[in-house]
């Protein structure tokens, strides 16, 4: 008798438990990190675009303020999903926490240096105006509260970030003052120095922690001179053309980096929309914005070019080119920068951003290492991106630092005064940082010796950003980035609020108007003068005349003091005690303090 053998058990699939791959220490924090520098830039660029627009229509300040914000949280729940469908955005490597600390490091420092400059007689005296009146205009608000035009330079005005700056103040109720010195300034610096950790990332350079040690060494004993990287970093970072070369350059390569190195469409699409994003907001930062970010763009195309990807290096260059070389357009057929007083100096790009000490001497060997084959970048990086790049970005500042381009630049822009920057391109910490990392087949302590060495002649023959010799004191966190005295001045004269216009030093004038927009300076900077020299209202010629006397360039007899005195309604006087004897008895002395004594007129 036959028998039908059991059917076999159904067999059961058994799948292993799922194993995930070991996450990096400090991905977690790498990403969320990028993604708020990514979100910082898209929200500005964002801003840009409004302000403009606000500037054409004349829309109020809040309004563009908050649909502003409510278009920037648009903006990062789009990068969060964006990141939760595609996977990590940026590159990957190690040494994110060290990073962090470093980032942190230079905040803290930040906070406590104060390097005071005149140009925010200009920059933070907008954003006190817009906080006060509510207005996004690009006219004077120094003297006349609006109703002037606005420096030659600076028309039409592009630039948006005071504006936001402004905005932001007069929405929230802030201190235009506090949130410019105290809350900007450390956040920009941590968002410069992970702006350049992340173009070390992108790069693939080995050593990668050494390497952004020993180019932020170069950022805090590199100030031998005023244009320096080192000086236009943590120092000045509140202006929007520092945070233009600190933040927004490294970034720009770090994201073109990514667009070559991106091998599926989506990741390759979201590093095309940083790219056009930086253009944005380098024509939202500063005027130099326009040729700088083109600059990195063309730069990092190279790439391109070398790899046989054409096509993709048109559409990089497009792409980040197309909103600066707008704003050019637009400042070459409506602008006034022929009108602009020249800067003209005798010294070079590098020269004056540089000098000829040993800082200098650093920078020449990172140039040289970017270009011989004896210590090239390419056998430190891991990909032909930083190899191309780097080189690339050394031949262009060579080239564009020759006195006839930039004779040419000079007459294309209108105006000599910021040629100068066109060096900005070459991403000068970061090569310099680039001699700590060791060649692909040599030995690693010949690059420590190097990199040792490098970090040696910066501290001995460089000059510490927070030094006396650099113009530069350390104070508590939250001090204002403006001399004490004259700080202590100007809330002096804000408080007593005089009725007519008041003549004061430079530096207290700058104070002043950051403080408050309800007071009329007499004069401010020079330059910011000169201009309305033909506008018969302005009085220019007294102005000039009135402040080199306060500011001490030159001297006056009571008659000529008396008559340009009261043709600019002067109702207060603060300046050199010496002052007083010039004024005579019309004018009663009210208050002393530091170097300044200021005097009321006695009404008659």
């Amino acid at each position: 008798m036959r028998t039908t053998p059991p059917a076999p058990a159904p067999r059961t699939r058994l799948r292993p438990p799922a194993v995930r791959a070991p996450r990096r220490r400090g991905t977690a924090l790498a990403s969320l990190l990028d993604g708020v520098l990514e979100c910082a830039v898209l929200a500005f660029a964002w801003w840009t675009l409004l302000d403009h627009l606000a500037l054409l229509a004349s829309l109020p300040a809040t309004l563009t303020w908050w649909v502003w914000l409510v278009g920037s949280a648009a903006l990062v729940a789009v990068r969060v999903l964006l990141q939760r469908r595609v996977g990590r955005l940026g590159a990957p490597g190690r040494g994110h926490g060290w990073a962090a600390l470093v980032a942190l490091g230079m905040a803290a420092l930040s906070a406590v240096v104060v390097r005071p400059d005149l140009d925010d007689a200009s920059y933070t005296v907008r954003s006190a105006w817009v906080a006060s009146r509510g207005v996004l205009d690009g006219g004077d608000v120094i003297f006349s509260d609006g109703r002037w035009p606005g420096l030659p330079e600076q028309t039409p005005y592009l630039p948006s970030f005071e504006n936001l700056l402004g905005a932001t103040a007069g929405t929230t109720g802030l201190s235009a003052g506090a949130l410019v010195y105290a809350v900007y300034v450390p956040l920009a610096t941590a968002a410069a120095v992970w702006a350049l950790w992340t173009l070390v990332r992108e790069w693939r350079v080995r050593r990668p922690v050494a390497v952004l040690v020993l180019a932020c060494v170069l950022l805090l004993w590199g100030a031998t001179e005023h244009a320096s990287w080192a000086n236009l970093h943590l120092g000045r970072i509140w202006q929007g053309k520092v945070t233009l070369l600190a933040v927004l350059v490294p970034l720009t390569y770090a994201w073109c980096a990514r667009y070559w190195a991106s091998r599926r469409g989506a990741s390759r699409a979201s590093a095309l929309v940083l790219v056009a994003s930086a253009g944005v907001a380098a024509v939202g930062l500063s005027p130099a914005g326009i040729f700088v970010v083109p600059g990195v763009v063309v730069v990092a195309s190279v790439v391109g070019v070398l790899t046989r990807r054409a096509r993709r290096a048109a559409l990089l260059v497009a792409t980040g080119c197309a909103y600066p070389l707008l704003a050019g357009l637009v400042m070459a057929t409506a602008g006034r920068t022929d009108d602009a007083i020249p800067a003209s100096t005798a010294a070079g790009p590098w020269e004056r951003t540089l000098g000829s000490g040993p800082v200098a001497w650093v920078v020449l060997a990172a140039g040289l290492a970017a270009l011989v084959a004896l210590y090239p970048p390419a056998a430190r990086a891991r990909s032909v991106v930083a190899t191309a790049t780097a080189a690339a970005s050394v031949v262009v500042g060579l080239v564009l630092a020759l006195p006839p381009v930039t004779d040419l630049l000079a007459v294309v822009m209108g105006t000599d005064a910021i040629v100068w920057r066109v060096v900005w391109v070459v991403p000068v910490p970061l090569l310099v940082g680039m001699l700590a990392a060791p060649t692909r087949r040599g030995p690693r302590p010949a690059a420590t010796v190097v990199g040792l060495a490098a970090t040696l002649t910066l501290v001995v023959g460089g000059q510490a950003v927070w030094s006396a010799q650099n113009g530069a004191v350390l104070a508590a966190p939250g001090t204002w980035k403006v001399h004490a005295d004259d700080l202590v001045t100007a809330r002096w004269v804000v408080a007593h609020a005089p009725a007519g216009r008041y003549l004061a030093r430079e530096g207290v004038v700058a104070a002043v108007g950051t403080t408050t927009a309800d007071l009329a300076p007499v004069g401010s900077r020079p330059g910011y003068i000169e201009p309305y020299l033909e506008l018969p209202e302005a009085h220019a010629a007294d102005r000039l005349l009135l402040q080199a006397w306060v500011d001490g360039a030159r001297e006056l007899t009571g008659t000529e003091a008396a008559e340009a005195l009261a043709t600019l309604d002067v109702r207060l006087v603060c300046g050199r005690p010496a002052m007083g004897d010039v004024l005579g008895d019309r004018w009663a002395a009210v208050w002393s303090g530091g170097p300044d004594t200021c005097w009321d007129l006695v009404p008659s």
